[in-house]
């Protein structure tokens, strides 16, 4: 099954080489998927006049066991948060190659990462960050935070420490802002994904690489906001994508509808231009990170 964006635009085959060792676990993905919650389902949770109305539904939709620990509504977050964690578990337990599904798990460290850089960095109080963090991550987030505020990230695994290490360093080059922050991280965590998966896995080779592509127009589009010149963009660029940078180059210094048509021949015309519906308004880019997670 291709992903197809518009008609008659290029297509990214993410399917064209689907393991069949992954039968079983598909089979229970798609039971799972039975149970999403489809929009008469969500039209009656807004309109239930009551919590106990709202549990009721949830309940009716196979949700009742996600809520059984949580003792008041206070708790259900985190109830249905340890509720994904087992359903992800699951998955791991039965995977012919588990290795390659926890490569998802490295978002959430990269994540936590991003959080508690920006808290020492611009002195943000502790009580605000706490709520941003998450325990999805393969590293304790107090490990984290110990080697961030001792800058020792030898204790951390290889791959998490040198990015951290790069990270510190190339924002040294460049304004040392959150957009920065989140960008520089982007970039490692990508490329350590994209390396990882290139030589064990097609699918996930082709879905990083597609990742790669939205990432660099991410920080295209951003060092454009912010009118740096084209060498600034060059250190954010990461490789192994679809799109070239000589592409990027070819079109820096063009106005936003002119960069827009110019990636018509690519797979994300279609989220670019959606994405940048605001550009013309405030200059603001708040469309494009839904945009990307959406893709």
């Amino acid at each position: 099954r291709d992903i197809v964006l518009m008609n008659n635009s290029p297509t990214i085959d993410l399917f064209s080489a689907i393991d069949t060792r992954y039968g079983f676990l598909i089979g229970k993905i798609r039971a799972l998927e039975i149970r999403l919650l489809k929009a008469p389902v969500w039209d009656s949770l807004l309109q239930a006049g009551n919590l106990q109305g709202v549990i009721s539904i949830l309940r009716q939709a196979g949700y009742g066991s996600a809520l059984d620990t949580a003792e008041n509504p206070s708790q259900w977050e985190k109830a249905l948060e340890e509720y994904n964690k087992s359903i992800f578990y699951s998955m791991l337990d039965i995977a012919p190659e588990p290795y390659l599904i926890r490569l998802f798990l490295l978002k959430y460290d990269f994540h936590n990462i991003k959080v508690l850089l920006k808290q020492k960095l611009f002195s943000l109080p502790a009580g605000i960050i706490e709520s941003y963090l998450t325990d999805w991550g393969t590293i304790p987030v107090q490990m984290l935070r110990n080697s961030i505020d001792k800058e020792n990230f030898s204790h951390l695994p290889p791959i998490i420490g040198q990015a951290m290490i790069d990270t510190v360093r190339n924002l040294g080059r460049l304004d040392k802002t959150p957009q920065a922050v989140d960008i520089l991280l982007d970039r490692q965590l990508y490329y350590t994904l994209y390396h990882k998966a290139k030589d064990k896995n097609t699918f996930l080779k082709k879905l990083f690489s597609a990742m790669i592509d939205i990432y660099n127009l991410s920080a295209f589009f951003t060092t454009k906001k912010f009118n740096r010149r084209k060498e600034f963009f060059d250190r954010y660029f990461l490789h192994h994508g679809v799109i070239a940078k000589g592409r990027f180059e070819q079109f820096y210094d063009d106005n936003t509808p002119d960069i827009i048509e110019r990636l018509v021949a690519t797979p994300y015309f279609d989220i670019v231009k959606t994405a940048l519906s605001t550009w013309a308004e405030d200059r603001s880019l708040r469309k494009l990170d839904k945009a990307k997670d959406d893709f």
